[in-house]
Parts: C-alpha cells; sequence; structure tokens
C-alpha cells in the first residue's frame, strides 16, 4: 500500500469496498460498510476474538481491533494508516474533547507527537436503531485516496 507521507485534509472522498487502510499488525482496514447486500451489524457475529473476519481469503478489520487497542490505554493505541496517509488511533468517545468531524477525526496530539496533527479515531456508530459497534471509520476520507498495489 502506498499513502502519503505528507497527508492532505481536505479533498477526501467516499471509501470504496476492499482495503482501504493498514493496521499495524499488517491486517487490512475495510470500511464500516458490509458487501453489498448485508448489513455490517450482522456481520458483526462473524468477527474474530481479534474482530477480524475474512473476505474471501484476506483477514479484515472494520470494528475495533481489540488485539491493538487492548494493549494499551485504547485512545492513545496507533491502529494503523488509511490510504490518504492519514493515522488511525483507538476508541474515543463522541464526547470527548475536543469532539471528532463527519469523517471521525480529529486535530490534536498523539502519543506519537506532541504537535497536533490530524488523525482518525475508533468510534462509536449506530444504524439509528438498536445496532451499534466502535468502527474504525467512518466511510468517508478527510484526504485524497492514495493508490494500492496488491490489496
Amino acid at each position: 500500500m502506498t499513502v502519503d507521507y505528507t497527508p492532505a485534509t481536505s479533498g477526501g472522498a467516499a471509501m470504496g469496498f476492499g482495503a482501504i487502510g493498514l493496521a499495524a499488525n499488517g491486517v487490512a482496514i475495510f470500511d464500516n460498510e458490509a458487501a453489498p447486500g448485508d448489513s455490517i451489524y450482522d456481520e458483526i457475529v462473524s468477527f474474530d476474538d481479534c474482530e477480524g473476519h475474512p473476505a474471501n481469503t484476506t483477514c479484515h478489520y472494520h470494528a475495533e481491533p481489540t488485539s491493538i487497542t487492548q494493549s494499551n490505554s485504547s485512545a492513545s493505541s496507533f491502529v494503523g494508516v488509511l490510504k490518504d496517509g492519514i493515522p488511525v488511533y483507538g476508541r474515543t468517545l463522541e464526547t470527548s474533547s475536543p469532539t471528532l468531524d463527519s469523517e471521525g477525526g480529529q486535530t490534536y496530539s498523539t502519543e506519537d507527537s506532541s504537535v497536533s496533527l490530524y488523525h482518525y479515531h475508533v468510534h462509536y456508530q449506530t444504524d439509528g436503531g438498536s445496532n451499534s459497534a466502535y468502527f474504525i471509520t467512518s466511510g468517508t476520507y478527510k484526504g485524497p485516496e492514495g493508490t494500492c498495489s496488491g490489496c
């Protein structure tokens, strides 16, 4: 996967199907949608103990990868990077300060940088009914999508 070393934080677009990022442990990250015709909330039952599941022969995450975030304080855990070059960190609540934008990110310092930088967080999402989960993405990139070979 190729991502921009100095990502832009404008010009984003909707994420497509397939790999949209890479977790720190090498597992693919998919967006917060299931395959056409399926509900992501119905797919949750197929997630393994680390919140991954297969698409054909590729294991991937949609939801919080607990094998990464539970080893550290959730909000400070580096989860991975999306194809727009923007890093993803662990769980945060919508009530945290500063609040997350519509792409699920914020500009704030991280455990890896004392300088404020834009980054995503795993965050709580609901279908408006009784279904909810902590997903890695909101389904939209903040910056322009990078390229991916072999994804």
